[in-house]
C-alpha cells in the first residue's frame, strides 16, 4: 500500500510551517537566545543542534490510519528531539520519524509525544522521546575531539563496570583514579601496550589508553586488539592535538577522544557513553495503537521476547551460529508486525553479522544488545 503523502509536500513546502532554511536558522537562533545554554541539572541528555528544514513524521491514529508529515528540526538528543509544526498533538501520541544519518541513512525512529507547546502564530515545538537511544554521532557531524557526548549529568554512583585504564605516566594514574574515586568503577591499570595485551583476554566494560606511548603508542595497539578479535570499546587520551596527529587518531578504531587535561565532568560523560548510555533502563512498548487489529497479539510477543532473551544467552555461550540465526529470523519476523521495529532492526544486524562469520563470538556485542532489547519489551 503507498504511503499518504505528507499534507506539506503536497502543497510544495519543505515543512507543514512553511518555512525555508534561513527562516528556520533565524526562528531558531531567536529561540536559543531565549533559553541560557548551559547544561540542566535536571537534564538528562545533551541537546544537539539539528537544524532540518524536512524531517518526514508519520502520526499513527487510534483505529490504525496514520498521516505522514513534513516537519522542521530544532535539536536532538540520545533520547529523543525537538520539532517544529502547525498544529497541536497531544502528548501521548505515538510517531514514527525518519531520521537522516551522517552518511546519509536513514533510520525510521518510534517515538512519542512528550510535550507540545505554542511559539508563536500557528508554529508549535513538538518533543518526541524515542522508545531506544540513538547515537549522537552517527547524525549529527561533529569533531571527533569536541564533547560530543549523550549525557548531560553523569553521577558517579552511575558508573559500573571494568575499565583497563594503559598509561605510562604515574601522574596521570594518580588523577584518574582520583577523579574515579567516587563510581563503582573496577580501575586496572596498565603500565604499557605490551602489559595492557596480556589482559586482554579479561572482558573489560572499556578501555582508556594514552596516545603517546614508549616502544608502541595507542593506535597501534588498538590496531593489535582489533586484530585479536577484541572489540572493547576504547578512549584514546592524548595532549598532542597537532592535525597531523588528529588526521591518525580519526582514521583509526578507536571509538572517543579526549584531550589532556583532563576534566572530571567529561571524562565522566566519555566514560557514560560506553557504560551507561548503551545500558538499558527503561522498557519498549509497542508502536501499535490499542485499537490496531494485532494488538491482541502484543503480550503474547512480549511474553515470547523474555524466552528469546533466554536462548540467545544459551546460543552465545555455546557458540551455536545456526541457531542464533535462526531465533533472529523468527523474532525479525514478527517483531515489526507488532510494532517492535527498533527489536526487529536489531535482530536483522544481528543475523547479518552471524552470516557473514558463522561465528557468534565475532559479534558477542550485537547478541548481548539484542538480548537487552529483548528483556526490556513490555505491553
Amino acid at each position: 500500500m503507498k504511503a499518504p503523502q505528507s499534507t506539506a509536500h503536497s502543497r510544495g513546502r519543505l515543512n507543514s510551517i512553511g518555512m525555508q532554511p534561513r527562516e528556520l536558522d533565524l526562528l531558531i537562533a531567536e529561540m536559543d537566545s531565549g533559553s541560557s545554554g548551559k547544561a540542566s541539572k535536571r537534564r538528562e541528555y545533551v541537546r544537539m543542534p539539528f537544524a532540518h528544514a524536512s524531517i518526514s513524521m508519520r502520526i499513527l491514529h487510534h483505529g490504525g490510519s496514520a498521516m505522514d508529515i513534513l516537519v522542521a528540526c530544532r535539536n536532538l538528543s540520545s533520547g529523543g528531539m525537538s520539532v517544529l509544526h502547525s498544529a497541536y498533538l497531544h502528548t501521548g501520541s505515538k510517531v514514527v520519524v525518519r531520521l537522516p544519518g551522517v552518511d546519509g541513512h536513514v533510520t525510521e525512529m518510534p517515538g512519542v509525544v512528550c510535550r507540545c507547546a505554542h511559539v508563536r502564530g500557528v508554529i508549535h515545538e513538538i518533543g518526541v522521546r524515542f522508545g531506544s537511544q540513538v547515537r549522537l554521532r552517527d547524525y549529527v557531524k561533529c569533531d571527533p575531539f569536541d564533547d560530543c557526548f549523550s549525557l548531560e549529568n553523569v553521577k558517579p554512583e552511575q558508573l559500573k563496570g571494568s575499565v583497563l585504564y594503559v598509561e605510562d605516566s604515574e601522574m596521570d594514574h594518580t588523577i584518574v583514579r582520583h577523579f574515579l574515586r567516587e563510581t563503582e568503577l573496577r580501575l586496572v591499570p596498565a603500565r604499557t601496550p605490551d602489559e595492557a595485551l596480556k589482559l586482554s583476554a579479561e572482558p573489560f566494560d572499556l578501555i582508556l589508553t594514552d596516545y603517546d606511548m614508549p616502544g608502541m603508542d595507542g593506535v597501534t595497539y588498538v590496531e593489535t586488539l582489533r586484530s585479536q578479535g577484541v572489540d572493547t570499546p576504547v578512549i584514546m587520551l592524548t595532549a598532542d592535538t597537532t592535525s597531523v596527529t588528529r588526521s591518525r587518531l580519526t582514521s583509526s578504531k578507536v571509538n572517543a577522544f579526549l584531550s589532556k587535561p583532563l576534566s572530571q565532568p567529561v571524562l565522566f560523560r566519555a566514560i557514560a557513553e560506553f557504560i551507561v548510555a548503551g545500558r538499558v533502563t527503561s522498557g519498549l512498548t509497542t508502536t501499535l495503537p490499542r485499537d490496531h487489529p494485532s494488538f491482541c497479539l502484543v503480550e503474547t510477543f512480549v511474553s515470547q521476547c523474555k524466552n528469546y532473551a533466554k536462548k540467545l544467552s544459551d546460543v552465545l555461550a555455546r557458540n551455536d551460529a545456526e541457531t542464533c540465526r535462526s531465533l533472529c529470523n523468527q523474532i525479525r519476523g514478527s517483531a515489526a508486525a507488532m510494532g517492535f521495529e527498533t527489536v526487529g532492526r536489531a535482530a536483522d544486524e544481528v543475523s547479518k553479522a552471524v552470516t557473514a562469520s558463522m561465528d557468534v563470538a565475532e559479534a558477542t556485542r550485537q547478541v548481548r544488545a539484542l538480548i537487552a532489547m529483548c528483556e526490556r519489551v513490555r505491553n
